[in-house]
């Protein structure tokens, strides 16, 4: 263990936020929620620390303290270990990535914090196979699905389905190591390309999908001290960068369902009484069928909580450490007019960014363009895209008429930002 500074802050309360994996770019979403996370401990005269890999070669923000650097802060015992010789005490040990929820949960258990989240609740959030057979215990749809032990296995539920499959690994997320099955010919494929890799995989039904959404909450006492839903424009699986919308007028039943179904979710994880952020997604299939799709217990990803704290005026990230500091906290939400929408900006190659557009510039052909959130400039060089939550340089956000035709609106936001983009395509990943 190396710690290359010496953390002597005489704050009352310390949390250990675990971040391993931070993106290689100046800033980043992650970043972001670090800044919002550190500025609320602070209110309450609380110290966050980041807790990152010896390996980090990045910078973090100026206001954020010190690393804490592990050799292997994805080891619960580790992070245990690290916490017990810290000074001040440590209180909390919050993950800021979703491989990290189970490490803290192990940790926080070990070292008897103040409602830890549970390590079994921790264990079937992220292990997609236990997820949904205790979802389904409890009365809750998901899309049929199997683990995966052999390719006779695999053979007959694919045939089951019509070829119509997809296979995930059990503990990956952000769509990283998924394969579609659509004919009999790529059962074999899938199997073989699997075999190579050490993770354990389970097998879904690729159902008809008419919309997918996503509650994203932060919970107390099994109640949701903050509470916002949102629409993905297209499905994950078939668009990488895939634009978020906000719903908070004019629900349809289903999104009400929504609503309603989360904190089931969350109990049907084993969360009861503890603090928590949620992040959950849903299937709505083309003949109506509400599937609850899987769950996790982290900050939303991409440009999640930066979009509603564009709608709402509360921050997912630092409502988190007013939920966990002040027992008498509720997030206070602004009731906008209209629906936001924000729109990942990324490309599929590595490049070096040499220029993007500005604001003022975008706001001049689309005023509906209400911000840019820039987590990379001219200069900097972005690595290819990988999986859903892949390194992303940009987000704009932009309000959406209730009136107008969103697939236009968002056409004209996605034509402006890229066509003022300029890059240098490099050939090599960096």
């Amino acid at each position: 263990m190396h710690i290359p500074v010496a953390i002597t802050s005489a704050a009352p309360a310390t949390l250990f936020v675990v971040a391993p994996g931070l993106p290689g770019m100046p800033r980043s979403n992650y970043t972001d929620n670090l800044v919002a996370m550190t500025r609320a401990a602070k209110s309450y005269g609380a110290q966050l620390v980041p807790v990152l890999p010896t390996s980090f070669k990045g910078s973090l923000p100026p206001e954020i303290s010190p690393p804490l650097l592990l050799d292997a802060p994805h080891r619960g015992d580790e992070l245990a270990r690290a916490a017990r010789t810290h000074v001040p005490r440590v209180t909390q040990i919050l993950p800021l990535r979703e491989a990290m929820v189970i490490p803290a949960a192990q940790a926080s258990s070990e070292l008897t914090l103040e409602d830890p989240v549970p390590a079994l609740a921790a264990l079937r959030a992220r292990d997609k196979l236990t997820m949904k057979t205790a979802l389904m215990a409890a009365g809750l749809d998901v899309a049929d699905f199997t683990a995966l032990d052999t390719l006779d296995g695999l053979e007959a539920f694919a045939r089951k389905h019509n070829y119509h499959v997809v296979v995930k690994p059990r503990e990956d997320a952000s769509c990283l190591g998924t394969h579609l099955i659509h004919t009999e010919a790529d059962v074999k494929q899938v199997w073989d390309a699997i075999q190579s890799s050490a993770e354990t995989y389970i097998a879904e039904a690729f159902v008809d999908v008419a919309a997918e959404y996503h509650s994203n909450l932060i919970v107390r006492g099994g109640k949701a001290v903050f509470h916002g839903l949102g629409k993905y424009s297209s499905p994950l699986l078939q668009d990488l960068f895939a634009c978020d919308i906000t719903r908070h007028l004019n629900l349809t039943p289903i999104e009400a369902s929504i609503k309603q179904m989360s904190l089931r979710v969350l109990r049907a994880l084993g969360i009861e009484h503890e603090i928590a952020p949620a992040h959950i997604e849903y299937l709505v299939t083309s003949d109506g069928r509400l599937l609850v799709g899987e769950a996790a217990l982290r900050l939303p990803g991409g440009a999640i909580v930066s979009l509603f704290e564009h709608t709402t005026g509360v921050n997912m990230a630092a409502a988190w450490i007013h939920a966990l500091l002040n027992p008498h906290y509720t997030a206070e939400q602004t009731t906008p007019q209209h629906d936001l929408a924000s729109e990942l900006i990324g490309l599929n190659e590595a490049v070096k960014l040499e220029e993007i557009p500005s604001l003022e510039a975008l706001q001049q052909e689309a005023p509906e363009i209400v911000a840019l959130l820039q987590w990379a400039d001219a200069g900097d060089t972005i690595p290819a895209a990988l999986g859903s939550s892949a390194n992303r340089f940009a987000s704009v956000f932009f309000n959406v008429d209730p009136n107008s035709n969103f697939a236009d609106t968002r056409k004209k936001v996605r034509d402006l930002v890229y066509g003022g983009l300029r890059v240098l395509p490099l050939r090599k990943a960096v």
